[in-house]
């Protein structure tokens, strides 16, 4: 951690690795998660709004993946566990 970089020393250590395909939220809420009852809903929408595998389109709008929703949905998730947000939604 660099002391002059302010970011640094007011980023608190998060838990858990940001969402992708490959590392899916997981089914219960974190410890960390601020309201865990919405966990399951926004859970169940973010898993609607991804492709299946091997596809380019959400599964449930058919546009063109990530839709909006989708962007939508993660945000809510990872805003619960105190995640930054405004990411690349990429498959690593």
């Amino acid at each position: 951690m660099n002391a002059r970089d302010p970011q640094a020393r007011h980023t608190p250590p998060l838990p858990y690795p940001p969402f992708t395909l490959l590392n899916r939220p997981p089914a219960t809420p974190p410890p960390t998660a601020r309201h865990p009852q919405l966990w399951t809903i926004q859970l169940h929408w973010w898993n609607r709004h991804t492709p299946h595998p091997n596809e380019r389109h959400c599964h449930f709008c058919r546009q063109l993946w990530p839709c909006a929703s989708w962007f939508h949905w993660d945000d809510l998730l990872r805003r619960s566990i105190g995640h930054r947000t405004g990411r690349d939604p990429g498959l690593s």
